[in-house]
C-alpha cells in the first residue's frame, strides 16, 4: 500500500512518496516531532484513511486526515474510554483492539461524521496474543497456544462479524529446511486474496504445526510462518497452492528477521538490528535508509508507517 507508518524511539514516522513506480517511497516524516506526543508512541496501525496509535501510558489515539497524498495526516484525537490495549488492528474502517489480558474489542459507530467511532464493545473470543483484520471482512487471531483462528462477516455495519470462531488445523507443508544462517521469523503478515480461506484451509491438512503471528491486507499474495521456523510465500497467486521462499536475494540470506508487514505494493521487513528492508520482488530486496533503527512497522493496503524510538 501507499500508507506506511513506523515507530522508532517511541516517535511515529510516516513514509512519503510511495507509489507503484517507487514502492519504497522517498523520505520519512516525523509525525510526533515537536508535539506533546514526542517519544510517547508504542504501537501504530494504519488504514487507507486513518491511523490508530497506542501511547506508552495506554491512551488510544486516532489520526485524522490521512490519505495517499497526505500520509502523515493532520491531527490526533484521543479515543475514549481508554482501555489498556497492546495492539490495534484496522482495515476499511473496521477497528479491533487487543488488551493485555488477551480480550478483544471492536470499535462501534464509525462513520463519516464520527471517524473515530463512539465506543468499544468487547467480543466473545478465545484469549489472543495477536489479531489482524482483513479487507474481506475476516478477523484472524493467534491464541496463547499459537493456534490460528478466524471469524467472518466483519463490516462497517457489523464490525464484530458474525458466527463462531473457527480454528485452522495446520498440517504439514511441502518445504525445504532453513539453513543454519536463517533464524526464527517472529512476526509475519498474511496478504489477503479473495480466496484466502480456501488458500489457508486447503493448504493445511490437520496436524501439529502452528503459526507464530500474522497480519493481513490485499492483492500481493499469501505469506505463512509455521512454528518450526518455516516462512512460505505465495506471491500474487490467489489459490494459495504453490509456496516458495519469500525472497531469494542474497542480501537476505544471512539476516535474522524481527517483523514483516505486507502492503498491496510490496512486503516490508525489519531485521533484528532494526534495519528496514523492502522486498521489491521474490528475487530482489532493497535496504531502506532511515533516520535510525526501526522498532515497529505497520502498513495499510496503500501505505506504510514505522516507529523510530
Amino acid at each position: 500500500g501507499k500508507i506506511v507508518w513506523g515507530v522508532y524511539h517511541h516517535q511515529a514516522y510516516a513514509r512519503q512518496g510511495i507509489s507503484e513506480i517507487n514502492p519504497t517511497g522517498a523520505v520519512w516524516y516525523n509525525v510526533t516531532r515537536n508535539s506533546h506526543l514526542s517519544k510517547s508512541i508504542k504501537w501504530v496501525s494504519c488504514d487507507h484513511s486513518s491511523v490508530w496509535a497506542i501511547t506508552t501510558d495506554s491512551k488510544v489515539l486516532f489520526r485524522k486526515g490521512v490519505c495517499e497524498t497526505f500520509p502523515e495526516g493532520k491531527i490526533w484525537i484521543e479515543v475514549k474510554p481508554s482501555i489498556p490495549f497492546v495492539q490495534i488492528a484496522c482495515c476499511n474502517n473496521i477497528v479491533w483492539g487487543l488488551d493485555c489480558t488477551g480480550k478483544v474489542y471492536v470499535r462501534e459507530s464509525i462513520s463519516g461524521s464520527h471517524p473515530a467511532g463512539r465506543e468499544w464493545k468487547d467480543v466473545k473470543s478465545p484469549l489472543f496474543a495477536a489479531i489482524s483484520v482483513v479487507d474481506s471482512g475476516i478477523v484472524w487471531g493467534i491464541d496463547f497456544n499459537s493456534r490460528l483462528w478466524f471469524r467472518c462477516g466483519a463490516s462497517i455495519f457489523e464490525p464484530e462479524g458474525g458466527g463462531p470462531w473457527w480454528e485452522v488445523a495446520v498440517g504439514s507443508i511441502s518445504k525445504q529446511p532453513p539453513s543454519s544462517a536463517q533464524s526464527l521469523w517472529q512476526v509475519i503478515s498474511i496478504e489477503r486474496s479473495n480466496s484466502i480461506l480456501q488458500s489457508v484451509t486447503s493448504l493445511m491438512g490437520g496436524g501439529s504445526n502452528r503459526f507464530l503471528a500474522l497480519s493481513a491486507c490485499a492483492q500481493s499474495g499469501i505469506c505463512l510462518l509455521t512454528h518450526d521456523n518455516q516462512l512460505h510465500a505465495c506471491w500474487k497467486v490467489t489459490t494459495g497452492y504453490t509456496y516458495e521462499p519469500a525472497c531469494t536475494d542474497d542480501l537476505l540470506s544471512v539476516s535474522c528477521w524481527k517483523q514483516i508487514s505486507v502492503s498491496n505494493i510490496s512486503p516490508w521487513i525489519i531485521r533484528d538490528d532494526e534495519e528496514l528492508f523492502c522486498l521489491l520482488s521474490s528475487e530482489k530486496a532493497k535496504a531502506i535508509e532511515c533516520q535510525g533503527p526501526v522498532s515497529l512497522l505497520t502498513t495499510s493496503p496503500s501505505g506504510v508507517c514505522s516507529h523510530i524510538p
